[in-house]
């Protein structure tokens, strides 16, 4: 945890069909381990914990829209995918295999413009939009009208 190259995020997701009521989550992701792998952990906390945390030390802030999308691969796994659009001008798919094995026997029904799992200008670190801390309060106000 004490490594400087982790990342640290705190994600606020608005409510939908499979948590009615906001989401607050702290997760940690380490540098790239291997080829594009790295360790992540997520975990859950309070939304006043969320908000606190981003008030005080938000540097960079990624507005993006997630959609999950469900495979059924040829072995009868099911495989969730998360479709991540930011600000509209960058859509990444992000397949979290469970195993080396599932990756190299995972062959998709589409064609992908471009691999970006080693492309560190594609990391959420680095699509953050620096923000002054009013930009980040007013974005937080917005939050408190709509879900407190």
């Amino acid at each position: 945890l004490d490594d400087p190259n982790n990342e640290f995020r705190i994600r606020l997701s608005y409510p939908d069909t499979y948590h009615p009521k906001l989401s607050s989550f702290l997760t940690i992701k380490s540098k790239d381990i291997n080829c594009g792998k790295r360790n992540e952990f997520e975990f859950s906390i309070s939304a006043h914990d969320a908000f606190h945390t981003i008030s005080k030390d938000c540097k960079k802030f990624i507005e993006k829209t997630r959609y999950l999308i469900q495979f059924n691969t040829d072995k009868s796994k099911e495989l969730i995918a998360e479709l991540n659009v930011f600000n509209k001008d960058l859509i990444i798919l992000e397949i979290e295999f469970t195993s080396e094995k599932d990756k190299i026997e995972f062959v998709p029904n589409f064609e992908f413009e471009n691999e970006v799992t080693s492309d560190e200008t594609k990391y959420g670190i680095n699509l953050g939009k620096e923000m002054s801390k009013d930009e980040v309060t007013n974005i937080l106000k917005q939050f408190e009208v709509k879900y407190f």
